[in-house]
């Protein structure tokens, strides 16, 4: 079962809020099993460091691929960002999301 991460505030340095670990309803054949949601706190990045935040998009029937992604400093200050089409037909999301890392760790670089 997958774990996923929701954030109140837009920049996630500053907010007084914690972020909330939730993770999904899992289904039996008898009953459904609520997960309650998990408090976590915010740990700011050392000085000098790059956050990259990436995402990907696939969709199966045409297997086309798309990705994009946005660089943040220690601060949570947008850096800028980056984002294009894969050329080629992927036979797995896995694709997409190694692209995004690849173009995020290209993007960090320069």
């Amino acid at each position: 079962m997958s774990t996923f991460y929701v954030h109140p505030c837009q920049n996630p340095y500053f907010c007084p809020i914690p972020k909330v670990e939730y993770r999904p309803i899992q289904l039996t054949k008898n009953r459904v099993i609520h997960r309650q949601p998990i408090f976590i706190n915010c740990v700011s990045l050392p000085k000098g460091c790059i956050k990259i935040n990436t995402n990907d998009s696939f969709m199966p029937n045409s297997r086309l691929v798309g990705f994009g992604g946005v660089a943040r400093d220690n601060k949570g200050r947008s850096l800028g960002g980056f984002y294009g089409r894969i050329g080629l037909r992927a036979t797995l999301s896995l694709t997409a999301e190694i692209w995004a890392i690849h173009r995020g760790l290209i993007f960090a670089k320069n």
